[in-house]
């Protein structure tokens, strides 16, 4: 895919990301409107973006993180419009590029439970 195109679906999601995380942080609920608007936005760029075999491999990733969030939502109390978005969302992101999204997700959550320990560790010594 050319920068391009990278910079066309950024756009694209942009609007649809900042309306899910309003209505997520406002009201505890995510839309089904925001989320069929960001699957239809790729639905509608992504056969000129993509050539057919990669467009159809991201539609069946999309099909397998809804599974995933939905057996989630099911089990496990994640929130379903959650499983939705990330469903939604899925098809945007390379499969090459889970790799790196995983490291930077590992590497806020260790540095978020570093900083949480350091914190009880200051109010344990410094009552």
């Amino acid at each position: 895919m050319s920068p391009v195109w990278t910079i066309v679906f950024f756009l694209a999601t942009l609007p649809f990301c900042v309306l899910c995380a309003a209505f997520d942080l406002t009201r505890m609920k995510i839309p089904n409107w925001v989320v069929l608007g960001l699957f239809t936005s790729f639905l509608l760029l992504g056969p000129f973006a993509l050539d057919l075999p990669d467009f159809g491999f991201r539609l069946l990733q999309t099909a397998v993180v809804l599974t995933i969030g939905y057996v989630l939502s099911t089990f496990l109390g994640v929130g379903g419009g959650d499983g939705k978005f990330a469903a939604a969302s899925a098809a945007f992101v390379a499969v090459g590029d889970y790799g790196v999204i995983r490291c930077r997700w590992a590497s806020y959550r260790c540095s978020r439970c570093g900083f949480i320990a350091l914190w009880d560790a200051y109010q344990r010594w410094n009552p």
